[in-house]
């Protein structure tokens, strides 16, 4: 037996009736049950209202700029303005480049229209919802083309659209490793290239070229992880029997070719902008990325441990790496019956596992030196890859071992049935599917739907930013917020500060833009609930110095929050006066014609007097520094 025909797996036999429709029918009951559970799952963000108003409980920095980047995407494709690099955001310091971001570009321009019509808030909602429909039917029909047995593929699907991987981030905004079409797409391709053939490797790299542009636009983690988890996979097909496995080494050149032209005709220009164009960013683009890795224990324990990542609301607080007992008793009890192309889907998942383990850059040790990420994180674009973010890749391979399980089950069955009866065979049948659905168990005994509460946006967007300028750079208090609500406005101003990678003095990420004490001051202001202090005097005139560097002509500080005295306190001394006091919100107009030259010199002794004693009372702050600085 040829190695082709070892890892060809025929389709599975068509039930009686017409073929076609029993196809179509098998579709839509696979997308019926993957719409049903992600509506079961997300149904806080449609059953709760419009659902333009309401988002998951995260990550609320991190929703909030998955929702922006739906209005900028919608936006800069109505006014066909450049999608890579903007000033809607860090106005007045460069702007940011989305391709150094989780900017999700492809689908906020499939999704436009649902922008335009109902808003970034409806538009990131519905991809929410559908990131795990479209993940599991690529599953699905990758699987369909390499087993046999229907219920494998529908049980590998499932399993690969609703793991923790997947639902945890989908809560905290991040779309980009939520929908994960691209692994599967390849997968299916890679098989097609090297066993059944159905496709000309022509036609193959074609498709591979466009599915990488889309992925590009999409996110260029998962496309960095994919291309080294299908490289891994392919060495591990030919090391398992290398004799009698015949490459076809032209077919794999003209399809990578094709696939290489292709790509790269397209992206040549944004792979450009991405490492090397304005405002991008080198190194690790979060703090946590060095440090990021997995732990044996997680692939047993759901709740989180000191190595795993938690994401609140999904379940009993499950860590991303979590399969559990029973899959893994599954796996234990068929080992035996698996072929070589399980074999090739489990070495190379647990090869896969071991590049979740993080990079270990504090150790000397010399078996540090041993684990991958850190000799890989040394390439473009994998010193941005969270490394526990490799999960995603192992659990398709845990897919396709499900789907192949059930294969062999189902041909033990066969073999070792001699009675004939078709009512004993789909006994049979039934109970191997049964048992071996068992296995998601411990998975979906600790998920409950992920808890959302609703928007509300505060009266001054609604009915006063519309009145500015949309050149006019404006600093918001509340910061973070303020980008949610300025792309459900459509973007009328432009944001001075904001949520996104941009590059610090030496070109590597600077997390948020905390560059100077203005930034510093904002986002302490936001997020610290104590530990506060006002800026000394010589934060003050930096601060004043960013306002004027950064051309800020508004200043706007919602009352509401809690620390809105601390912020209008200090604003008051960084512009010399008092604010107009608009339905309870204070604004500062005409910033940039009207800024003194220097802070009082009184200024630091004024805060410090007035900002955290009435850090809750903008109206009290900023009057009691004013009354201490001299000012009307």
């Amino acid at each position: 037996m040829t190695e082709t025909s070892e890892l060809e797996t025929p389709r599975a036999p068509q039930p009686r009736g017409g073929p076609h429709t029993n196809v179509v029918t098998l579709h839509l009951g696979v997308l019926g049950l993957l719409s049903a559970l992600s509506l079961w799952f997300f149904h806080a963000l449609w059953i709760g209202g419009h659902p333009g108003s309401m988002l998951l409980i995260g990550e609320v920095a991190d929703s909030s700029q998955q929702v922006w980047f739906f209005g900028f995407a919608a936006h800069s494709l109505q006014h066909l303005s450049s999608p890579f690099v903007s000033n809607l955001m860090y106005a007045g310091q460069g702007g940011f480049n989305s391709l150094s971001q989780t900017s999700d570009l492809a689908v906020g321009y499939l999704l436009a229209p649902v922008t335009w019509m109902l808003g970034p808030i409806a538009a990131s909602t519905l991809a929410t919802i559908l990131a795990p429909i479209a993940s599991g039917y690529a599953a699905f029909c990758c699987l369909r083309a390499m087993t046999t047995s229907t219920s494998g593929q529908v049980l590998g699907a499932t399993f690969y659209a609703f793991v923790p991987a997947t639902l945890g981030p989908a809560q905290g905004g991040h779309l980009m490793v939520t929908l994960l079409v691209y692994p599967p797409i390849v997968l299916a391709l890679l098989y097609d290239l090297l066993v059944t053939k159905h496709r000309s490797p022509r036609r193959i790299g074609l498709l591979l070229g466009v599915a990488t542009i889309v992925q590009f636009f999409i996110g260029t983690e998962v496309l960095a992880m994919t291309a080294v988890v299908m490289t891994l996979g392919l060495v591990v097909a030919w090391a398992l029997a290398p004799r009698r496995t015949e490459i076809p080494w032209r077919a794999i050149g003209t399809a990578g070719g094709v696939a290489g032209i292709v790509s790269g005709l397209v992206l040549s220009y944004p792979l450009w902008v991405a490492l090397a164009g304005p405002q991008h960013v080198t190194g690790p683009a979060w703090p946590l990325v060095p440090f990021s890795a997995a732990h044996v224990g997680d692939l047993f324990g759901s709740i989180r441990t000191s190595h795993g990542r938690l994401w609140p609301g999904t379940g009993k607080n499950l860590n991303v790496s979590y399969l559990g007992w029973g899959i893994l008793a599954v796996f234990a009890a068929s080992l035996m019956l698996w072929k070589r192309l399980a074999w090739v889907f489990a070495v190379t998942g647990i090869l896969t596992w071991t590049l979740t383990l993080g990079r270990a850059f504090t150790s000397t040790s010399w078996w540090a030196n041993l684990v991958p990420m850190r000799q890989l994180s040394k390439l473009p674009l994998f010193d941005a890859v969270i490394p526990q973010r490799f999960v995603l890749l192992e659990d398709l391979a845990v897919a396709a071992l499900l789907a192949l399980s059930v294969d062999g089950w189902l041909r033990v069955s066969r073999e070792r049935t001699s009675t004939g009866s078709l009512r004993w065979e789909r006994l049979t049948h039934a109970g191997i599917v049964v048992v071996l659905s068992a296995s998601l168990l411990p998975l979906a005994v600790d998920y409950r739907p992920l808890p959302a509460s609703s928007v509300h946006e505060p009266w001054w967007f609604t009915h006063r930013s519309h009145s500015l300028p949309s050149t006019a750079n404006v600093l918001v208090f509340p910061s973070i917020n303020s980008m949610l609500w300025q792309a459900s406005e459509g973007f009328p101003f432009r944001l001075v500060g904001g949520y996104a990678i941009i590059p610090d003095a030496n070109g590597q990420s600077s997390t948020i833009g905390l560059q100077d004490p203005l930034d510093r001051f904002i986002d302490h202001a936001e997020n610290l609930a104590q530990d506060l202090r006002p800026l000394s005097q010589t934060e003050l005139q930096q601060a004043q110095d960013s306002l004027r560097r950064r051309r800020v002509t508004h200043v706007v500080v919602l009352t509401k929050n809690y620390n809105a005295g601390y912020v209008a306190s200090t604003m008051v001394a960084l512009l010399g006066r008092s604010p107009k006091i608009d339905h309870r919100v204070m604004v500062w107009a005409e910033v940039a014609t009207t800024i003194p030259s220097s802070v009082s010199p009184h200024a630091a002794l004024a805060v410090d007097a007035c900002a955290l004693a009435h850090r809750s009372s903008a109206a009290v702050a900023a009057s009691c520094t004013a009354t201490a600085l001299g000012l009307s």
